[in-house]
């Protein structure tokens, strides 16, 4: 799901493939520089306007005029508008995230970046250096050239991967237990994906349509009277395939094991493979999710609960082989373990 875009962004879009040159207002006669003008509104989009100029204190008419005028100068000002979206989702980046805009130079406290800065974008962009940037993107993963708005993707911190490397997901996992408040896993479908759906997935194999879960990480931050949840995105793989469905359920073994929180989410159609790609970013799409699923009923050690029961002793062979039980401990305790950069290194207490 895209982010949630401004009336001028929204109409911008929509009138950007169409003329550029207005009529310069010196040659425009006298007497007419204000024109009436009937504008025919369907109910609802009237009660929208209405809503908005009576928030803003001004008139429905005042209110269209107002928007067209901005939509005019921001469609025929093409360098203006990139330098504005620019901010937009600088801004976004940490509201998405659930932080206040006045508690943005908390975060930036070396950046120049006041509370009074925030309420002019026209200053506020001179002080989003590479810095700046760079600073965001180690907070929140968002890259550089994404939120500048020169690349499509690069929403998100695409970290590792998790097919064939449940030993290293565990390891780094037990890391973010010992760095961040809380950490959860995600596992992550599309649309209104139901058990039947697993099944048929899983019965059809290539031969059916794919099903794809993705895996992303969900860390809390709490620090400066602050709380934001940052998020690790790992990549999507076929529930069809049986290799990829043990992998995927042999790190729920480990989260078990564990006792990390785990859960699924079913994300809006589309924002899967976005998400992964970095073309929005994944506070985004869960904020749009559409409903959850139950990962953990395929994990039971019991055939009355869990319909893919046949499958366990290929997933706990696949869990034994991955080496992940042996960050069940520092992932439970992490003070147990004395030095983690030696641990990330794989030299183990």
């Amino acid at each position: 799901m895209k982010p949630k875009l401004s009336i001028s962004t929204l109409l911008t879009n929509l009138v950007s493939s169409g003329p550029t040159k207005p009529m310069p207002s010196e040659e425009i006669p006298e007497g007419e520089k204000k024109v009436a003008t009937t504008v025919r509104l369907e109910p609802a989009t009237r009660f929208f306007v209405e809503q908005q100029a009576e928030h803003l204190g001004i008139s429905a008419q005042e209110f269209i005029a107002m928007t067209l005028k901005s939509i005019m100068t921001a469609t025929v000002n093409p360098p203006s508008s990139a330098v504005e979206e620019m901010a937009d989702r600088f801004l976004h980046v940490f509201t998405g995230h659930g932080i206040s805009v006045v508690d943005i130079p908390k975060l930036l406290p070396d950046s120049g970046i006041t509370r009074a800065v925030l309420m002019d974008k026209s200053v506020l962009v001179d002080l989003i250096t590479d810095e700046v940037l760079w600073q965001l993107a180690n907070l929140f993963g968002a890259q550089p050239e994404w939120v500048k708005g020169t690349e499509v993707g690069g929403a998100n911190r695409n970290c590792y991967r998790w097919y064939k490397n449940i030993g290293s997901v565990a390891r780094r996992l037990a890391f973010s237990r010992s760095r961040y408040y809380s950490t959860r896993v995600l596992f992550t479908a599309e649309g209104a994906m139901s058990e039947y759906d697993l099944k048929h997935a899983r019965e059809h194999d290539d031969k059916g349509d794919g099903l794809n879960v993705g895996v992303l990480i969900a860390q809390d931050v709490v620090e400066d009277g602050l709380s934001y949840c940052v998020y690790d995105v790992l990549e999507y793989e076929r529930w069809n395939y049986s290799k990829c469905r043990e992998h995927l359920k042999a790190l729920m073994v480990f989260c078990e094991k564990a006792s990390i929180p785990y859960d699924g989410v079913l994300l809006q159609a589309g924002d899967l493979g976005a998400m992964h790609y970095g073309r929005i970013m994944a506070c985004d799409a869960l904020r749009n999710k559409v409903g959850k699923w139950y990962p953990e009923r395929l994990v039971r050690d019991d055939a009355l609960v869990n319909p893919e029961f046949h499958e366990m002793e290929f997933v706990m062979a696949t869990y034994d082989e991955s080496g992940a039980d042996r960050h069940v401990k520092a992932c439970k305790r992490p003070s147990s373990v004395s030095d983690w950069d030696r641990y990330m290194l794989g030299e183990y207490d």
